[in-house]
């Protein structure tokens, strides 16, 4: 059975088949519709584009270490203590932990004032000057550290000596950055308790 209705000036035809225990129309639109169709939801669909782009959040990057030698004397000047995030390239869980946990901190400012933040890729090619000053490739000042895996915080004083316990890996992402503000405030601590 075809129906044939007129609504709003487009005309659409309901073909019923039997579906089940009831019926259910099949909706066959016109080649109007479909334009009516596209015309007005185009300008819904362009501006919920642009909301949702408007909405994504810019992430801060964490600052990848280059001269930790500097950043010693930076630290001591300060009186503040050094989070070292040991990460990899390829390392999913270093990428989750600096998208969920430290560049939302470092946005809502939770280190300015607490801890200086350096990022340490244990894959790069490039070197960096360790605590010394000397020219050290990045895998190897790692190693050198005791690091092994990754993603692997640090947090060292001035000397590059751990102030506290490291955190190793990205586990418990409910309480992890609790974790990371407790191990900076012990940290901050013992960094003004030794001048």
């Amino acid at each position: 059975m075809i129906l044939t209705i007129t609504k709003c000036g487009i005309r659409q035809r309901f073909a019923f088949q039997r579906w089940g225990w009831g019926e259910r129309p099949y909706v066959r639109h016109s080649s109007h519709t479909r334009w009516w169709l596209v015309i007005l939801f185009l300008p819904v669909v362009f501006v919920s584009g642009l909301v949702s782009a408007n909405e994504t959040p810019t992430l801060t990057p964490l600052v990848v270490a280059t001269d930790l030698h500097q950043l010693s004397h930076q630290s001591r000047q300060q009186k503040l203590p050094i989070l070292l995030v040991y990460s990899a390239e390829s390392c999913e869980y270093c990428q989750r932990l600096e998208e969920d946990i430290l560049e939302p901190m470092l946005r809502a400012g939770e280190f300015n004032g607490r801890v200086i933040i350096r990022k340490v890729m244990v894959d790069s090619v490039l070197d960096l000057k360790d605590f010394g000053g000397h020219n050290i490739n990045a895998e190897e000042f790692a190693f050198q550290q005791g690091v092994q895996v990754t993603p692997t915080l640090r947090f060292v004083d001035a000397s590059g000596n751990d102030l506290v316990t490291e955190m190793i890996g990205y586990n418990t992402p409910a309480m992890y950055g609790a974790y990371v503000i407790n191990a900076i405030n012990q940290s901050r601590q013992l960094m003004l308790r030794q001048h």
